[in-house]
């Protein structure tokens, strides 16, 4: 039950309904028409990076509060563990340069694209490799 309330948190904040964000425009989008096709690939790229570290940092922050979350007894104290959560969940968005909806249409985009899935998948192995045991 409590592990569900951590993933609608996560959901909410993603989906973007926890309250007004900044808007930058940071979800894989075309990049202007000036540009030559390697600068384009290099764009999508980094974007795809950006995505798989914040995929990863997401997945820790989930993994460090659902065990928590399960064990709590008390409400106040879901309660905090999941405001905390939250904070950090936006925290994380903030500094991987996502705003929840720009990394849920990213995450949509990478989803409806079998080339653009498999590499941000790639990525994500690379930087789950990266992390500490």
């Amino acid at each position: 039950m409590r592990q569900f309330i951590l993933w609608n948190i996560v959901l909410s904040i993603v989906v973007g309904f926890l309250g007004p964000w900044s808007s930058r425009g940071t979800a894989i989008q075309e990049p202007p028409a000036e540009q030559r096709p390697s600068e384009r690939t290099d764009f999508v790229s980094e974007r795809l990076q950006a995505f798989a570290r914040t995929y990863v940092a997401i997945r820790r922050l989930i993994d460090e509060y659902e065990p928590p979350l399960r064990e709590v007894q008390k409400p106040e104290q879901a309660q905090k563990i999941q405001r905390e959560a939250a904070s950090k969940l936006e925290q994380t968005l903030d500094v991987h340069g996502f705003t929840p909806d720009s990394f849920q249409r990213t995450f949509a985009l990478v989803n409806a694209d079998d080339e653009l899935r498999n590499k941000a998948l790639e990525l994500i192995a690379k930087e789950r490799e990266k992390l500490p045991s």
